[in-house]
């Protein structure tokens, strides 16, 4: 059934004064319903958004703390890698690489080497060393003033493998010294995957000076294992790790670390191989032939 306005109109008009006013007091209750309604709705609305934001809201006066400290832990690993960089150029100028080939500590370093490997059975003769001249020469492209020392030695396998073992250390600071570039960035870039924050503790290994760190790892794997989850912490040490660093604990954890560090010869003035043979001899051993390239910057410094 369909009413017009018009119709509408003429059921209204037929009504008596008080069905009017009945039938708008109706409708007036009706509207007043529909809009209670409508209101308790939209303030259920705004209390379960309330309900919502204020846990979240809790939360990040503790959020941003964290990331306070965070940064400031962060910012105090820079200053601190800053300042022992700064400490380890001096230290590289002054023992590992000066002006001038240092060929008294180079030479104190084999003499000491020397007497250590003959009194492990490990060497059963050296030749005299032959110092060349100091010449023009070049290493990753650089410039630089290198002289050569050559000598032979009878030793067996052992000898001639910690004789080896050992120049590979001169020239190294830090343990970030025995990590190659490639090393050092698959390391970084795991810990961006892992937690930035892991940096911290990572850096006070890479930073720490070698002999120091090869005579007590344990203090910084302690570190590093209480500021790591387990779950990580596997993968962390395994990125950390190269043959060259477990040369040094090896050799640098042990009696040849202490001579060193007691003749003052820590750290090793850098040096390469140049020419090597090697002469195989009865009862296991074998003549050594070795030509060292030791290194100066050449030049003043700025």
């Amino acid at each position: 059934m369909r009413f017009s306005s018009d119709s509408f109109r003429q059921v209204i008009a037929k009504l008596s004064d008080t069905e009017r006013r009945w039938m708008l007091v109706s409708a007036s209750c009706l509207l007043l319903t529909l809009s209670a309604g409508m209101l308790l709705h939209h303030a259920d609305a705004i209390r379960d958004a309330r309900d919502e934001a204020l846990p979240l809201a809790s939360q990040l006066p503790p959020l941003e703390r964290h990331l306070s400290v965070l940064k400031q832990e962060v910012e105090m690993a820079e200053i601190t890698s800053q300042l022992r960089s700064g400490s380890q150029v001096e230290r590289l100028h002054m023992y590992v690489l000066p002006r001038e080939p240092d060929t008294v500590r180079f030479l104190a370093f084999l003499d000491v080497l020397q007497d250590a490997l003959q009194k492990r059975k490990m060497l059963r003769s050296m030749t005299p060393i032959v110092m060349s001249d100091a010449q023009q020469t070049q290493f990753a492209g650089q410039e630089l003033v290198g002289r050569t020392a050559t000598f032979s030695a009878i030793v067996n396998q052992e000898g001639m493998n910690t004789l080896l073992s050992l120049e590979r250390l001169t020239g190294l600071l830090t343990v970030a010294d025995t990590l190659s570039t490639d090393q050092k960035k698959q390391l970084f870039d795991l810990i961006d995957q892992r937690n930035p924050a892991y940096i911290i503790p990572v850096e006070q290994i890479l930073n720490a000076d070698l002999m120091t760190y090869a005579r007590d790892p344990r203090s910084y794997d302690d570190r590093l294992t209480k500021a790591v989850p387990e779950e990580a912490l596997s993968v962390l040490q395994k990125a950390l790790s190269s043959p060259l660093l477990s040369e040094a604990k090896h050799l640098l954890g042990g009696e040849m670390g202490s001579l060193l560090l007691a003749q003052k010869l820590w750290p090793l003035p850098f040096s390469t191989v140049d020419t090597m043979e090697i002469e195989p001899l009865p009862e296991g051993l074998m003549r050594l032939e070795l030509s060292l390239w030791i290194y100066g910057t050449g030049g003043e410094r700025d």
